[in-house]
């Protein structure tokens, strides 16, 4: 898989610099004064910046129970669990070690690591080898590469560094969602980074259909990582009671500290590091959060200005006025000129206290219906630029007209995705790692938008889309087998290859279990705009007039799943259904007890029964909503009454996903699209149906030929076995009624008519070689096999009671297999020595794959090694290739 994409990946922008201007602004191309630059500039940056000392004036401190987790001695779990998630493949730090290294030895390790981080985190004694880091510098897109600022900085930590900082950090974990604000969606658990975009483009949807004043303001805060005063960071830490082991610990970890530049081959002297946090240090992202946090405060507590609010009768009202992620962040207001005002002075403030300067000059506004006169005011005290059409947030393109969003976001990506098709025309590769990368490198790019804008895409588009990548996942040609077929999973009879609709539509319904069953900001928002707050959203069905009144987006989400409900769910009456559905007369007596019950944590039908199914008695529904309303509570009790046999059904895979949404957790998209491709029996019992006519074979062996190909290690052994499967192959039968003056004939020379049966089996060439591979695998094997139409697919052969041997078998026909495909015009490929290097190059990939996949990599390796020592022994004597059997030994002693 690595090799792979190290195959495709086009090589990326070299990190060699070939020359830096000076403070004089002078090209300099000598190595030792590019080193001298890069030194000068990080010493300047890195340089303690003064600021105010004092109170901080913390509100909301950390709990006592919270203060002692973060404070307890640290577990061998804990360090065991930081040593698995490790990222391999990454530069080691200063000592050497790499992430490898700890998860060889992490048994024999973590308790001697367990030790060591006690005896720092109890007595601050921390090792003078984690004060030193070395920085590498990589090259920002877009920027000019002679300004030493347009490279950004990454300390490569020594790995003993990053374990006890992770553990610190999975600890800060627990506790961040109680000490962060909603508004702030960067490192904080159960947060997704497409929460605050979507925020965003649903209110400037708003204000444009309603003619209201609009401001988004997106702040640039100068090399945010970097320019963090340690002082504030730790007067912060401890006055948000985070107790003395932590910010002593924290403390010793940024004292003192000193990094060298890597400088093309070479490195500076060492600078001292008396600012920011270390990018590459996994604490570093949480730390950093909580340092802005008191600047979204200020700012959320701001009384000066408000933020846009979305407002309709009955009390609902929904105001949005911060969006953080990280150093990412975006002020919207209905006030933008007071707003502008406000925020320079609170940035001065924060600057003050903290180091961190946000350049309000290099900020971007975004004034939507605001009159020029006000638009002019605003940049001559802040002198932010005017006119902007559209501003970046997050990877995303905001456009100041809503119907650009789609087309400006998506049309520029699939240039991409295009250039990218175009970059790998020259490759070579098996369909099976085509849809490899697919899945690497060109999906991850759509998905992306996908999950994070709420707009629909236009049907024609994504079906463009999915045609192209199939095309291209199968080699450049129109496919042989259908749509279905090429995008159902590997493990029903696929080829797995993914659908962008799909993916499309899977992230649209989850974009609608979110509003239905999660209180995030833009949830409530489309639930005011659309009138819904009060109402059954997924489990009925609305009228064309109910539905011509929703606003974009969400009536093109709502257009998505009527045209997937009926894949997804049976009917309307599921007992994840919000308890909303029992008011389907929109009644208000009904409406306020409901309320009242919804109070009461009872959110979805099947909380209204106990956990043995069995409805609650009226008299608890009376204590939830007054011992007054019997008649209410009796309405109730009847309806919930009469869905009783639902309730004690299994969870359907929808409703796993739900209960995935509510507990917000990650991948529920992920489960929708599994659930929305999926073929279950079709494919299975269409191939049988193929197949049944010309050999005796049962739906069992077809099944089990499906899995064992989706279980296959060898891509070239997987595709040919899914291909034989699927009839992929053409034959002169078939190209004759499509080809003028192609006849139906044999390939081989036998004159019979060249059905797939026949050029597989019946053809009397083709039976010499079957007739070969039999007496080689007899011999080899030491067996007496015979090898019938049936075994071409893979089906049992009963008479063989060893389970090893007939596993043996199977992978041996399947190499035969391969070469009978390779020659399916021309049977002068049908050669042993062909069979025998791809029996070499299947041993290779199960050694290798069990080699590096596997944790019991010893035993499984010993296991693999016995079960061919057979076929080994016997190739050594027969290979007259001295390469051939220098590979197969080398292969043996892996």
């Amino acid at each position: 898989m690595k090799r792979m994409a190290y195959y495709l990946k086009k090589k990326k922008e070299k990190t060699w610099i070939k020359r830096l201007k000076d403070e004089n602004g002078k090209e300099q191309e000598e190595q030792s004064k590019i080193r001298e630059i890069m030194a000068k500039y990080y010493k300047d940056l890195y340089k303690e910046e003064r600021v105010m000392q004092g109170n901080l004036n913390i509100r909301e401190k950390i709990a006592e129970e919270d203060r002692e987790l973060l404070n307890q001695p640290i577990t061998q779990e804990e360090t065991i669990r930081a040593i698995k998630g490790l990222k391999g493949g990454k530069s080691p730090g200063p000592d050497g070690f790499p992430a490898e290294y700890y998860k060889a030895f992490m048994e024999e390790l973590a308790p001697h690591l367990t030790e060591l981080f006690n005896e720092i985190y109890t007595k601050q004694k921390v090792p003078l080898t984690w004060k030193v880091s070395e920085i590498i510098t990589i090259p920002k897109k877009g920027r000019d590469l002679t300004q030493p600022g347009s490279y950004r900085p990454i300390s490569l930590c020594n790995q003993d560094y990053k374990i006890f900082t992770k553990i610190l950090a999975k600890r800060l974990e627990t506790i961040m969602p109680k000490i962060i604000k909603e508004d702030q969606y960067g490192f904080v658990k159960g947060k997704k980074f497409g929460d605050p975009i979507k925020n965003v483009v649903i209110a400037m949807n708003h204000a444009n259909s309603n003619k209201k004043k609009m401001g988004i303001l997106k702040l640039d805060v100068y090399k945010a990582f970097d320019k963090l005063n340690h002082n504030y960071l730790l007067r912060l830490c401890q006055q948000l009671n985070m107790g003395e082991n932590f910010c002593k610990t924290l403390q010793q970890l940024y004292s003192n500290c000193k990094a060298k530049i890597r400088v093309n081959n070479g490195r500076t002297g060492e600078i001292p590091i008396l600012n920011g946090t270390k990018q590459g240090c996994p604490l570093s992202p949480t730390l950093f959060v909580i340092a802005i946090e008191m600047l979204a405060e200020s700012i959320r507590n701001s009384t000066n200005w408000t933020g846009y609010k979305i407002e309709k009768g009955g009390g609902q009202k929904e105001e949005i006025r911060l969006n953080f992620f990280a150093d990412d962040a975006m002020i919207i207001t209905s006030q933008p000129l007071i707003m502008v005002k406000d925020i320079i002075k609170k940035l001065e403030e924060f600057k003050n206290i903290s180091g961190l300067f946000v350049n309000i000059k290099k900020s971007e506004i975004l004034c939507l219906n605001t009159p020029p006169r006000e638009q002019l005011e605003i940049r001559k005290i802040s002198g932010l630029r005017l006119g902007l059409k559209k501003l970046k947030y997050l990877g995303v393109w905001i456009y100041k007209n809503p119907k650009s969003i789609v087309k400006g976001n998506y049309k520029q990506k699939w240039k991409v995705i295009e250039k990218q098709f175009k970059n790998w025309e020259g490759k070579t590769l098996p369909r099976v790692d085509r849809i490899r990368a697919l899945k690497m490198f060109i999906i991850p790019k759509l998905t992306y938008l996908f999950q994070t804008l709420p707009n629909t895409v236009d049907r024609k588009t994504l079906k463009t889309w999915d045609r192209r990548i199939r095309k291209w996942a199968v080699g450049g040609k129109r496919p042989r087998i259908r749509d279905k077929w090429l995008n159902a999973k590997e493990e029903e009879g696929g080829w797995g290859i993914p659908s962008l609709e799909v993916y499309h539509d899977a992230f649209q319904i989850q974009r609608l279990l979110e509003i239905q069953y999660t209180k995030k900001k833009w949830a409530n928002m489309e639930k005011i705009i659309n009138n819904t707050k009060e109402k059954e959203i997924i489990f009925r069905e609305w009228s064309r007039r109910e539905e011509a009144e929703f606003k974009e987006p969400f009536k093109g989400t709502i257009k998505v799943w009527k045209k997937r409900k009926k894949k997804l769910s049976p009917g309307n009456e599921n007992k994840m259904a919000t308890i909303w559905q029992i008011n389907y007369n929109n009644n208000e007596i009904i409406g306020r007890t409901l309320r009242s019950i919804e109070s009461r944590g009872k959110r979805v039908v099947e909380d209204l029964y106990t956990i043995d199914g069995d409805p609650v008695e009226q008299k608890e529904i009376q204590n939830w909503i007054g011992s007054g309303n019997w008649i209410q509570s009796w309405a109730i009790r009847q309806e919930i009454f009469r869905l009783r046999e639902k309730i004690r059904e299994q969870d359907s895979p929808f409703e796993k996903a739900i209960r995935k949404c509510l507990r917000e957790e990650k991948k529920v998209a992920g489960d929708l699209y599994e659930q929305i491709i999926t073929v279950k029996e079709e494919i299975v019992e269409e191939i049988f149906q193929t197949w049944r006519m010309d050999m005796e074979i049962e739906r069992e062996d077809i099944q089990r030929e499906i899995s064992n190909i989706a279980k296959e290690k060898y891509n070239v052994l997987r595709e040919a076995r899914r291909k034989m499967l699927q009839k992929w192959y053409r034959t002169p039968a078939q190209l004759s009624r499509f080809l003028p003056g192609m006849k139906d004939r044999c390939w081989h020379g036998c004159e019979q008519r060249g059905v797939f049966n026949h050029m597989i089996w019946e053809c009397d060439r083709v039976q010499e070689y079957w007739r070969m591979i039999e007496g080689e695998i007899n011999r080899m094997l030491n067996l007496q096999i015979v090898i019938v139409n049936r075994n071409v697919l893979h089906a049992r052969i009963t008479e063989v009671k060893n389970i090893q041997k007939e596993k043996m078998i199977d992978k041996l026909i399947a190499c035969a297999q391969i070469v009978l495909v390779s020659g399916w015009k021309d049977k002068t490929k049908w050669t042993l020595t062909n069979w025998y290097k791809y029996i070499i190059d299947m041993l290779n990939v199960e050694i290798t794959n069990c080699k590096w996949n596997n944790i019991d990599k010893i035993e499984n390796i010993a296991i693999i090694k016995g079960m061919w020592e057979p076929v080994k022994n016997y190739l050594e004597n027969v290979l007259r290739c001295g390469v051939e059997k220098l590979r197969l030994r080398l292969i043996f002693q892996m």
